[in-house]
C-alpha cells in the first residue's frame, strides 16, 4: 500500500540547528570554544589552534578577516572572490579549505557537548511519533545527527548505503557532504623532504579524484588522522561543499541515489520542519519546488523565522501558489523541542504527547 503524504515528515537542518542544539539544562556541559559556527564565523580566531595546522590557508586569514570586517560583508561572496583570485593566479591554496573544515567540524562533533543534546531528543520523539517515514535533510557537515541515530536507533554508519537504510523508519541525506565522507585524491603530492608533510595545495596540476565516496574514520591520537582499511590517510580528500556563493561549487555532493530518494520523498510529503535553515541555499530551494500543494511548513529559527520564510518565498515564488500553511517559531531549536507545538507535531499514535 502506498504511504500517504500525511504520514511523512521532512526535517531540514541548517547551521542554526547545530548552533542551538544545547538547551539550558546542559549548557554547563557544553564547551563554548567549540560552539558550532555560522558561515561567517568559520574562520574566527577562536579556531586558530586548528587553523594553524594548515599553513597555506592560515597565510590568507588576515586578508579574509579584513574583508569580513566591512559592514554587511557577505561571507559566501568574499570566499567566492578569493577562490576566483586563486584560480586566476594558478594558486591552489584553497584546496586546503575542505581539510580544515573536516578537522574543525569533526572536532566540534567530538568536543562541543558532553552527553545528550536536542538532536537526541528530536530523533527519539520523531521516531516514536505517528509519522511512518522521516527524511532528515541535513545541510551540516557535523556528526550530531548520525550519533543521535546511533544512540537512539542502534544504527551503524559504515557505508553510503547505511544513510538510506531500507529497513528503517528514516533516511539521512547530507546534500553538502559530511566530515566522515571522502574520495581518494589520486595525485596527492608526495611527502617533501624533512619533517614537512605535503598538502593538496602543493600539487602542480589540477586534482584528480576517485569516483567512489567512502566512509572514513578518525584516530583519537594527536595529531588526528583519517583512514579506511588499506588506504593511506593522507590521500583521503573530504567530500564537502565549501560555503561559497557560486553555483559551480555549491551543489549536492551526496550520492545520486541519496539525491533521488530525497527528491521523491519531498514530492510525496506534506509536512516540513525547517530548523536553523537560512533559506539561502539555491540547490535546496530547487528541491523544495517539488513540495506538494497545501503542505504544512514549520520554520524554527533564532529570532528571524519571518525573514527566513520571506527569503524562501522570494527565491522560490512557487511556494505561494502551493497554498502552504506556515508556522513560525522564533525561539530557536532547543526551546522549540521543549514546546507544546513540537509535542503536538510528534504525538504518537496513542495520542500521548
Amino acid at each position: 500500500m502506498e504511504m500517504k503524504s500525511q504520514e511523512k515528515l521532512t526535517i531540514i537542518l541548517g547551521a542554526g540547528a547545530s548552533r542551538g542544539c544545547v538547551g539550558d539544562g546542559i549548557a554547563a556541559r557544553a564547551k563554548a570554544e567549540y560552539a558550532p559556527p555560522l558561515a561567517r564565523e568559520i574562520f574566527d580566531d577562536r579556531f586558530d589552534p586548528i587553523l594553524r595546522q594548515f599553513l597555506r590557508l592560515a597565510a590568507h586569514l588576515d586578508h579574509l578577516r579584513t574583508l569580513l570586517k566591512v559592514k554587511d560583508a557577505n561571507f559566501e561572496t568574499i570566499l567566492r572572490d578569493l577562490y576566483d583570485l586563486a584560480e586566476r593566479g594558478d594558486d591552489r591554496w584553497s584546496l586546503d579549505i575542505p581539510l580544515y573544515l573536516r578537522e574543525l567540524f569533526w572536532t566540534i562533533s567530538d568536543e562541543y557537548v558532553e552527553g545528550s543534546s536536542k538532536y537526541d531528543t528530536l530523533v527519539q520523539r520523531v521516531l516514536s511519533s505517528s509519522f511512518k517515514k522521516v527524511l532528515f535533510l541535513n545541510l551540516n557537515y557535523d556528526l550530531f545527527v548520525e550519533r543521535a541515530l546511533q544512540n537512539c536507533n542502534r544504527h551503524t554508519f559504515d557505508s553510503m548505503n547505511s544513510y538510506v537504510p531500507i529497513n528503517k523508519k528514516w533516511l539521512l541525506v547530507k546534500p553538502h557532504g559530511s566530515v566522515n565522507w571522502a574520495r581518494v585524491l589520486e595525485n596527492w603530492p608526495q611527502y617533501a623532504s624533512g619533517d614537512y608533510m605535503s598538502f593538496p595545495s602543493d600539487i602542480e596540476k589540477p586534482p584528480r579524484f576517485g569516483s567512489q565516496i567512502q566512509i572514513v574514520l578518525r584516530t583519537m591520537q594527536l595529531p588526528m588522522r583519517f583512514y579506511i582499511a588499506g588506504v593511506a590517510e593522507r590521500r583521503l580528500y573530504p567530500e564537502l561543499v565549501v560555503p561559497v556563493e557560486d553555483p559551480r561549487r555549491k551543489r549536492f555532493v551526496c550520492p545520486k541515489e541519496h539525491e533521488n530518494q530525497a527528491r521523491g520523498f519531498v514530492e510525496s510529503c506534506k509536512t516540513f520542519l525547517f530548523i536553523g535553515f537560512s533559506g539561502r541555499d539555491d540547490d535546496v530551494l530547487e528541491l523544495l519546488r517539488r513540495m506538494p500543494g497545501s503542505s504544512r511548513v514549520i520554520v524554527v529559527s533564532n529570532g528571524d523565522a519571518t525573514e527566513v520564510f520571506e527569503r524562501i518565498h522570494a527565491r522560490n515564488p512557487g511556494v505561494e501558489s502551493k497554498d502552504v500553511a506556515v508556522e513560525l517559531h522564533d525561539e530557536g531549536f532547543s526551546h522549540f523541542i521543549e514546546s507544546a507545538a513540537f509535542s503536538k507535531l510528534v504525538a504518537p499514535e496513542t495520542g500521548f504527547g
